[in-house]
């Protein structure tokens, strides 16, 4: 090594090193200091000084090296050439070493100095030891760790890296002139700079590079070392912010080294680069990821500098050429000279640019081709990165076949971010001019691209792969396609619809690229001769647009429609899609299409080219069968006075007549883009909203009327239609002096409300009616006016409907009188569900005519009679009565609370307590009743609307304000929620039935005498990993029917939780749903988490404790007989359940921290209650002949471990007892066979927990020890198997020693007989308890404890009830102390004990 820096002191005492430096490259020598070494006493001084050393002190003096870090640095240079003569030649004097051990050179060498910061030859051995010795110092220390993540900062270049004002370009120009003059220490200090990149501190010495036959060995002693010590994060990888500039830095340095390099030819005359690929490779190849990380990206910069030498050498290899070219052509003297030096220069260019080849070359093939599948996928990114930024340098080399496959292999791999790198480095290399090598790429890579860009699981990867498409596409490499619905493009542009928001975002370009395309081809058909007509562009692209989409749709519809298969992408449906701000009501796949193009098709922005595109009559001239066109036709024919030029005039060109279907797609287009539009202004600030709703109304109040009566027989037309007036300004049609226009607006809805019959319609005829009837105070006249005559045409058309009829029902309706009766109060039910219609409802005129109420109950007393076409008519009149009740219960609620009105509203609550009383009668009947026979969907909806008005009626009362409850309070007895549960257990196995559990279709059957869990044999039989496989590509691929059943029984599900939630249904029910968690899809699980939440709630907040326990405790139950009953194939579900019932036990904050628990007693006896049962069946499955349910059945307690997730030691101690007299009582032998693997992992949880207690630690402790010995086997136990037969017999126990005499224990408590509560007064009355000879009495019960490090506060009114087992265990003095801890208190209550008093404990 170099000379040992001189020392000085800090004002600490500490010892100081100065950090050497180098003039500027003026021909000067480096100055060293002159100060003396540390004698091995100060070195002793400067240790007990670091111990004793401030926080002050010690920043002071790293700030004071920060600031003489800050200079400029100047790469290791030699003394220059007059320095000799400075001083006479001396006599070698031999190598001594200082204070530290580190060898010293003497000053008088200057012409061999080594380069600084490197080792100086030396011994391999001694080199190796220092390696070994792992020595981290140097670096400056922060927090332990140093601003130099403990990498040491004795080597220059690495100190330049890390100096983000240091010269890069000085520093390798430095370097390289240290090189020529002295090339090995040069060589030596350069490999130990990439050492230190690497995370290592080990230092490399001249001898060492130069011997190229020990490199591996070199490299394998620093890994070695490494690999004894705990080694900080490498620099490129470390989060410390010295080490940020680290990339950077690595980068520009060997680019400008390399740069230097071929400007000094030492490129191409010394072994710079070839030493330098020797150490690379070696170390690349490495088995630790910081050398193989580090020096690939190390290599690749390298490479990226040849490639810029690469660059400018071909560049004037080019220039040369040419020269030499006219030389060639001259014919006058002198030219033979010039023409020699020429072929001299050419020569030399030609043979450096052989030499960078077969450089680069060497890298990839030494590097490169083995780290790009390298075990590490961010290595194998980093190569594919660096090969797009060679391609991108350096095309006329790298861009070619040979190197691009690796980049095509890439797309395959296993990584997300391998892909993603590959994807990136691809896309810039198409704005490249046009090569070949891509072409033949392309051609060669498009069906992974496409299948990327569709169905990758990534959705980076899949922006990245649309991008590159796009580019693709733009360059014309996709190939010649005419058909695009049937291409590979057509793919990709139905991603439009994707559920994934970003990727149809990302797919716009491409979409639009495409529609582009095709608006030239139409524009270009034409011919350019021809005059162009006004706004032609605009209609032609919204023409093709319609066309695109529309041939889009009959894809997506042909790939859903396929029964039995899966569409190759989850595109957006129209009955699951997305609703987009601004645009209410919106559910079609064009909306989305709308929102993804906005910013790439042109004409979408546009919505007045497509308003007037939409008021052209496209019929003339077309013979178009459809009844719209006819219709049209007929009216035009019959205009005899029509003049032949308007006729002419009037006609619409080819190029843009739109097709019914068409013209329904641009019509949905163009209610979006007006919705998109407003969005959009109030988003931008430099745009006024109001400006952009302003022109919107004033061009669409004189085109709605015309677009109304256009499209009235068209129903998707007028579905679209009626949500445009939503996002009109009415208020300008006061300001426009236009009220007839707004009542003609009123006329048009409310004449499609009392006409259309489809469900679409009319919802978006009713949000409309509601729009119009929330305008201002100018147009509230008109308003009343016109909603009052809706209403009276309303209720006129229902009694009119069954006119003339007696007995409606029994009476014999026809198939067109049952539609007119279904659609009239279909429509009602969609008014009253935003309007108050009660007075229209039980208005009769004085009892001249039948009010609406006695209409609707006749009509759904029909019910009964189990109709399917009269389904829907009767759900709709059932809706319309539940209705009539909460508006009537709302009008009331809202009066203002009197003693004078209190008689008033007698009346009135009297007569709505009748009508909730026969509403009641029919829901009931329909949902859970035994009289009739309603159909299924009827059922559903009645069990809906009966519980929903137990809810709303539910007994309750707010201070200061009514409740529904508190006018008519309304319980749900007994019977009835028994009645309302098996109808939930009906619902369950049914859709069971219907979709199936998908373990149990996909599993194939096996025999019946084999066993899930085979654990006599030894082999456990794991299919749950299977399992999850197939049931997470089940829930992808779930078909439509599937999904709609489950939107059925989601419905269900929450309307019966609703109902446990507000109390409702006692608590009892939820086992119902529990014990069904994790059997069917995720979506179902939601659902039932909330169930979840209500449990915790009310064991803990509700004080409802033994009710929860004993629901958990019943859940569990039956899960376990699910599995056992094989109606499910594993016990993942109830595992699952346990883990999510844990939950229920204690209150978290948002930091997970434990706020409030269960009392004990109640988790307790969860557990107890399980254990029982397991033991029961246990039992009862032991001298069963098929040995499959008794494994199941031990296989279960497996599923008890998440349970104890949540316990306490003392919690954990209570369960420990009472497993343990269970196992006694069971009088069943638990040996060490795999059958008994699941007991005993939840008997090691126990113990696990209750070591966390050091109270009663020592005698769970001594439990396990004796728990852990070897087992025997008894010959006549039943379970034994053939495996259990060979343990060695257990010798019997020995006789139990003396105690001294304790206070007779408490009497033995029955499982099913609960212990007295003990009261706090009576704590102190319980016995001391003898726990390993240390005698602890309670403290008092208010005060705090400690669990697991964290306190934890009772709540003073849980009153615990100590229902405990008291039974004594016949074995030896460590289960006595067991045994000591339950029946003196200890366990049932939670609180701190205080050891006094401590007596030697008794030892064998």
């Amino acid at each position: 090594m170099s000379e040992p820096p001189a020392s000085g002191e800090r004002r600490s005492g500490r010892q100081t090193r100065v950090v050497e430096r180098y003039k500027n490259p003026q021909g000067l020598k480096r100055k060293r200091t002159e100060d003396s070494e540390e004698t091995p006493e100060e070195v002793q001084d400067i240790y007990e000084d670091d111990d004793l050393l401030g926080l002050e002190e010690d920043e002071e003096d790293d700030n004071r090296d920060d600031d003489a870090d800050e200079e400029e640095y100047h790469a290791p240079r030699s003394g220059p050439k007059a320095a000799k003569s400075q001083a006479p030649k001396r006599p070698k004097v031999p190598e001594q070493e200082d204070a530290n051990g580190q060898v010293k050179k003497s000053k008088a060498k200057a012409r061999s100095k080594p380069v600084d910061g490197a080792s100086k030859a030396a011994p391999r051995p001694k080199a190796k030891k220092a390696r070994l010795a792992g020595d981290s110092g140097g670096g400056t220390v922060v927090n332990g760790e140093g601003i130099t993540g403990g990498i040491k900062d004795d080597n220059h270049l690495f100190n330049a890296l890390l100096n983000s004002g240091s010269s890069l370009q000085t520093v390798s120009e430095d370097f390289l002139e240290s090189f020529r003059e002295s090339a090995l220490p040069a060589l030596a200090e350069l490999i130990t700079m990439v050492v230190r990149s690497c995370g290592a501190n080990a230092d490399i010495t001249a001898n060492e590079v130069a011997d190229e036959d020990g490199i591996v060995g070199v490299c394998e002693d620093i890994m070695e070392a490494i690999k004894t010590t705990q080694a900080p994060p490498y620099p490129l990888i470390s989060r410390l912010p010295t080490m940020k500039p680290i990339r950077k830095a690595l980068s520009a340095f060997f680019i400008y080294l390399t740069k230097s390099a071929h400007l000094s030819s030492q490129l191409y005359k010394t072994d710079l680069i070839q030493t330098l690929l020797s150490w690379l490779t070696t170390m690349s190849s490495s088995s630790l990821r910081s050398f193989r990380h580090t020096s690939t990206y190390i290599a690749a910069c390298v490479v990226g500098g040849l490639c810029e030498v690469y660059n400018e050498v071909e560049k004037d290899t080019s220039v040369v050429g040419r020269q030499r070219e006219a030389e060639r052509k001259k014919k006058k003297s002198g030219v033979a000279a010039s023409k020699d030096s020429l072929d001299k220069r050419f020569s030399e260019l030609k043979g450096k640019q052989k030499a960078i080849v077969e450089f680069m070359k060497e890298f990839f093939d030494g590097i490169f081709v083995h780290r790009y599948r390298d075990f590490d996928p961010e290595i194998r990114a980093e190569c594919m990165h660096e090969l797009g930024t060679w391609m991108m340098g350096c095309p006329s080399f790298w861009l070619d076949g040979s190197y691009l496959r690796y980049a095509g292999w890439l797309l395959s791999d296993s990584s997300t971010h391998v892909r993603l790198a590959a994807l990136k480095a691809l896309a810039p290399l198409y704005s490249i001019p046009s090569s070949t090598a891509l072409s033949h790429f392309t051609t060669r890579f498009l069906q992974r691209l496409v299948q990327i860009a569709t169905s990758d699981t990534d959705v980076p990867v899949r922006c990245a792969a649309l991008s590159l498409l796009t580019e693709i596409d733009a360059h014309d490499l996709w190939g010649d396609e005419e058909d695009v619905g049937a291409t590979d493009r057509a793919k990709v542009c139905l991603l439009i619809w994707d559920t994934e928001p970003r990727v149809r975002r990302a797919v716009g370009p491409f979409f639009a690229s495409v529609w582009a395309e095709q608006v030239q081809e139409v524009v270009e058909a034409r011919g350019r001769k021809r005059k162009e007509i006004e706004g032609e562009h605009e209609k032609i692209g919204a023409k093709q647009l319609a066309v695109l989409l529309v041939r889009l749709e009959t894809l997506v519809d042909e790939e859903t429609s396929q029964s039995g298969d899966e569409p190759r992408t989850a595109y957006v449906t129209r009955q699951v899609s997305s609703r987009l701000p601004g645009v209410p009501g919106a559910e079609s796949r064009v909306v989305l299409a709308v929102d993804a193009l906005w910013n790439h098709v042109d004409i979408i922005p546009e919505w007045e080219s497509l308003l007037e595109l939409l008021l052209l009559d496209h019929t003339i001239g077309d013979d178009s069968s459809s009844p719209r066109k006819r219709g049209k036709a007929s009216r035009k024919d019959s205009d005899d006075n029509a003049d032949a030029a308007d006729e002419e005039q009037e006609k619409v060109d080819d190029r843009w007549r739109l097709e019914d279907r068409e013209e329904s797609v641009l019509l949905e287009v163009f209610g979006a883009s007006l919705a998109k539009a407003i969005t959009e202004a109030e988003s931008d600030k430099k745009m006024e909203a109001s400006d952009v709703k302003g022109d919107i109304t004033r061009a669409l109040i004189p085109a709605l009327p015309k677009l109304f009566a256009k499209y009235q027989t068209d129903v998707g037309c007028i579905a679209d239609l009626l949500v445009v007036p939503r996002l009109l300004d009415l208020d300008l049609y006061v300001e426009m002096r236009e009220t007839n226009a707004y009542e003609l607006l009123w006329d048009d809805v409310s004449q499609q409300f009392l006409k259309q019959s489809d469900p679409v319609v009319l919802r978006n005829a009713v949000g409309t009616i509601v729009f119009l009837l929330s305008s201002g105070i100018s147009l509230l006249n008109i308003n009343s006016r016109k909603v009052a005559e809706l209403e009276d045409e309303l209720f006129t058309s229902l009694r009119d409907a069954v006119a003339g009829r007696d007995e409606l029902e029994v009476a014999n309706f026809d198939e067109d009188e049952i539609q007119a009766l279904g659609a009239v109060v279909t429509r009602l039910a969609s008014l009253f569900a935003t309007r108050d219609l009660t007075a229209g409802m039980e208005e009769d005129e004085g009892g001249k005519q039948s009010n609406a109420w006695d209409i609707l109950c006749a009509l759904a007393e029909r019910g009964r009679l189990g109709y399917k076409d009269e389904e829907s008519m009767i759900d709709q009149c059932l809706k319309a009565l539940n209705f009539h009740i909460v508006w009537k219960t709302r009008k009331m609620l809202a009066a203002p609370a009197t003693e004078n009105d209190a008689e008033a509203e007698a009346p009135a609550l009297l007569s709505l307590q009748e009508q909730r009383s026969v509403l009641l009668e029919k829901l009931t009947e329909f949902a859970v009743g035994t009289q009739s026979n309603p159909c299924e969907a009827l059922r559903r909806s009645s069990f809906d609307a009966l519980l929903t008005l137990y809810i709303l009626f539910s007994p309750g009362e707010i201070i200061g304000k009514k409740t529904p409850g508190g006018l008519l309070p309304l319980l749900l007895d007994d019977q009835l929620q028994y009645r309302c549960a098996g109808f939930m257990q009906a619902q369950i196995e049914k859709y069971a039935d219907e979709v199936g559990n998908t373990r149990d279709e996909e599993e194939p059957a096996g025999d019946e005498n084999s066993s899930d869990v085979d654990m006599d044999d030894g082999e456990e039989k794991q299919k749950s990993k299977v399992n999850k496989s197939k049931t997470a590509g089940h829930e992808k691929t779930m078909s439509q029917p599937q999904l709609e059943r489950e939107y059925i029984l989601c419905s269900v599900v929450s309307t019966f939780i609703r109902a446990i939630r507000i109390g409702v249904l006692h608590i009892r029910h939820s086992p119902l749903l529990l014990a069904h968690f994790g059997r069917f899809s995720s979506t179902v699980d939601v659902c039932m988490k909330s169930l979840i939440d209500v449990l915790r709630d009310e064991g803990i907040r509700g004080k409802n404790g033994e009710e929860v326990a004993a629901a958990i405790a019943k859940s569990m139950e039956g899960a376990f007989d699910m599995y056992l009953d094989s109606l499910v194939s594993t016990n993942e579900h109830a595992h699952a359940l346990a883990k999510a019932l844990s939950t229920t036990f204690v209150i978290r904050s948002g930091h997970f921290a434990i706020l409030k628990r269960m009392p004990s007693i109640y988790v307790v006896s969860v557990h107890r209650k399980c254990i029982d049962w397991l033991f029961t069946k246990l039992k009862a499955s032991v001298n069963l002949p098929n040995k499959k349910r008794r494994n199941k059945v031990a296989s279960l307690w497996k599923c008890m471990v998440p349970l104890l997730s949540t316990a306490e030691a003392r919690e954990a101690l209570q369960i420990k007892k009472h497993l343990d007299n269970a196992i006694k009582q069971s009088q069943l032998e638990v040996t060490d066979g795999k059958l008994w693997e699941p007991l005993r992992a939840f008997e090691k949880r126990l113990m696990n927990i209750m070591a966390k207690d050091k109270t009663i630690g020592d005698a769970a402790k001594a439990t396990t020890r004796k728990a852990t010995q070897a087992v025997n086997q008894p010959v006549s136990d039943p379970i034994a198997g053939d495996n259990d037969a060979r343990t060695p017999t257990r010798p019997p126990p020995r006789p139990r020693p003396l105690r001294k005499p304790t206070p007779p224990p408490a009497p033995e408590v029955l499982d099913d007989v609960p212990m007295p509560q003990i009261e706090e007064n009576d704590l102190s009355l319980l016995p001391a308890a003898d726990i390993n000879g240390m005698s602890t009495p309670l403290a008092n019960r208010d005060e705090f404890r400690h669990v697991n490090g964290q306190k934890r506060a009772r709540d003073e009114d849980d009153e615990e009830t100590l229902n405990l087992d008291l039974a004594a265990s016949e074995d030896d003095e460590e289960q006595q102390a067991l045994n000591d801890l339950i029946e003196n208190g200890i366990g049932g209550v939670s609180q701190p004990i205080a050891p006094v008093n401590p007596v030697k404990r008794r030892r064998r």
